[in-house]
């Protein structure tokens, strides 16, 4: 039935799903591409490249983000993580790395995090109502429950074509 990990091969290539059949301004697949994963603008000097790279970093540190943070959790977040320093943060990432990572490696990324805290609340006080990550982020978050963001499975853009190589 072509049916292969989930995805439909029956064509031979995979059948691919778009999020979206019109991508316009301020579309899900705009969004996406224009917010998401743009470099962030000078104004939020924040030591990341984009909003996804972000956003998975701060969920791998356990500070309590996901696609449905909006400007108050993302506020809380922040507060909560680094009103000691960043103690909170680390706390946190130690516990959710389950003795994977180091609690000096935790202190250290977590402290890097919070003297960013200031272009943090710059970019939470971006998240008002309706907006919260998974808006910016509308494929990464995908979710079928969310009118926000991308059905699940769906794409915006088409995979790279994989050409075969010679070895």
């Amino acid at each position: 039935d072509g049916i292969i990990f989930g995805r439909d091969y029956s064509t031979g290539m995979p059948v691919l799903e778009w999020c979206e059949t019109e991508g316009t301004m301020w579309s899900k697949c705009w969004r996406d591409k224009n917010i998401c994963h743009k470099d962030f603008p000078k104004e939020f000097p924040l030591p990341f490249p984009d909003l996804w790279s972000m956003f998975r970093i701060l969920q791998d540190l356990g500070l309590g983000i996901s696609c449905r943070t909006d400007k108050a959790g993302c506020e809380k977040a922040f507060k909560d993580s680094c009103n000691d320093g960043a103690s909170g943060c680390a706390s946190m990432c130690v516990h959710r790395a389950s003795g994977q990572v180091s609690k000096s490696t935790c202190r250290q990324q977590c402290e890097m995090i919070c003297a960013h805290a200031a272009n943090f609340s710059m970019f939470c006080s971006l998240l008002t109502p309706p907006r919260t990550i998974g808006w910016f982020c509308p494929v990464g978050c995908a979710d079928n429950s969310n009118p926000d963001t991308c059905p699940t499975g769906t794409i915006c853009e088409p995979p790279p074509v994989l050409h075969a190589s010679h070895p």
